[in-house]
């Protein structure tokens, strides 16, 4: 299996994987040593991998895809560098600073937790790599690195561009959200641009930040309908065609009253 791939579904060879946590100055860091067996806090920073950077990532979070050089990481493919950024008004005082509530509970360790848990009951979100969360006296900043999905396209993207087709996205789509509904995993910010294809078909959900496990999927799956609305918003800014987004959404407004 690739390292990137999501394990199957009750396969005993999807155990939760190991994590190990290690301190470089203010940098705390929870990463995964099969993965990246020595982190250290100039990894957190996109200058860092500027000669790597092979492209950018959309969403409210400061995100760069990059391949990390061998021996660092031989044959590992893509990684995404994800910087926790504040949205709406506190961005613009605190854009990157949250309160200190410890380790265990700042959103880069949290999310680093929550997506090997997905991927131990063999749901679709990308593989952690490691977590730093930079300690000042109250606060934090805090970021992510993951692989990256091979060959993503979002859905937003292939709305945008009439690559989106019903029949042939749709049931795979549905599927991989019922799964995770199903498990009890709550995603915070379920929106068309969170939702990936990857180059063999199959679909991924990403960016789990403040996302939680253990919550009734009633409620996991009510989050369909912030999807239906950031489809609705994104559709009369970007102008996409009518035809594809109208189908999802008639789609998901039937999903949701199944």
């Amino acid at each position: 299996m690739d390292a990137g791939a999501a394990p199957a579904a009750g396969s005993p060879s999807a155990p939760r994987p190991g994590a190990r946590s290690l301190r470089d100055g203010d940098c705390l860091i929870l990463h995964d040593p099969a993965l990246l067996a020595a982190p250290q806090a100039a990894h957190f920073d996109p200058a860092h991998w500027r000669d790597a950077q092979r492209g950018e990532a959309r969403g409210r979070g400061s995100a760069i895809v990059f391949r990390p050089p061998p021996p660092l990481a031989a044959g590992a493919g893509d990684w995404v560098l994800r910087e926790y950024l504040r949205g709406g008004l506190p961005a613009k005082l605190l854009k990157r600073q949250y309160a200190w509530l410890g380790r265990e509970r700042s959103r880069s360790w949290r999310e680093f937790r929550l997506l090997q848990a997905l991927r131990s009951d063999g749901l679709p979100a990308p593989r952690p790599v490691a977590a730093a969360a930079f300690r000042g006296s109250l606060s934090y900043r805090g970021a992510l690195l993951m692989q990256a999905v091979p060959g993503a396209q979002s859905l937003a993207d292939r709305l945008a561009t009439g690559a989106f087709a019903l029949r042939e996205d749709w049931p795979g789509l549905r599927e991989v959200l019922r799964r995770v509904f199903d498990a009890g995993y709550f995603h915070a910010d379920l929106n068309a641009r969170n939702l990936l294809r990857d180059a063999h078909g199959g679909w991924w959900v990403i960016d789990w930040d403040r996302g939680r496990a253990g919550v009734a999927p009633a409620r996991c799956r009510s989050r369909l309908r912030r999807l239906e609305r950031s489809l609705r918003k994104i559709a009369a800014a970007e102008g996409w065609a009518p035809g594809p987004t109208s189908a999802l959404l008639t789609a998901l407004d039937q999903e949701l009253r199944a």
